[in-house]
């Protein structure tokens, strides 16, 4: 077993809720909608300027939520990205605030496997 699944099954969260804060945690926004709508704006203008100069931040949250597959393959102890690792901790730490306890840290989910891929090859080197 998984750390994320022994964790999971400590603090009673389903698959399915982790899901379902995710879509939650990672929709679009108005004002995240308003800012892409900007940029496409500024993208076809003539007169090229940075997104910098136009104060046009990129949105705030990805859109995409993760899947139940994806939280099968977490429970599962596969490798995941560190995009998708980053979801799946926001998603937890949503639901354990929601449960009134303290959030973790991603690698009290995922030990080892949420090291970088440097500091994990010096590890198995020694």
């Amino acid at each position: 077993m998984s750390n994320f699944s022994e964790f999971t099954q400590q603090n009673e969260i389903t698959a399915a809720a982790i899901v379902a804060a995710s879509k939650g945690l990672e929709d679009f926004t108005s004002a995240d909608r308003e800012l892409m709508s900007k940029r496409h704006i500024a993208r076809g203008a003539k007169d090229k300027k940075s997104y910098e100069e136009l104060n046009l931040a990129k949105a705030a949250h990805s859109g995409r939520g993760v899947s139940l597959n994806t939280v099968k393959r977490a429970l599962a102890g596969t490798k995941l990205s560190r995009q998708v690792r980053g979801k799946l901790l926001r998603a937890v730490n949503a639901l354990l605030i929601h449960q009134k306890k303290d959030a973790v840290d991603v690698f009290a989910l995922f030990g080892n496997n949420a090291q970088p891929k440097d500091e994990a090859a010096e590890e198995s080197a020694e």
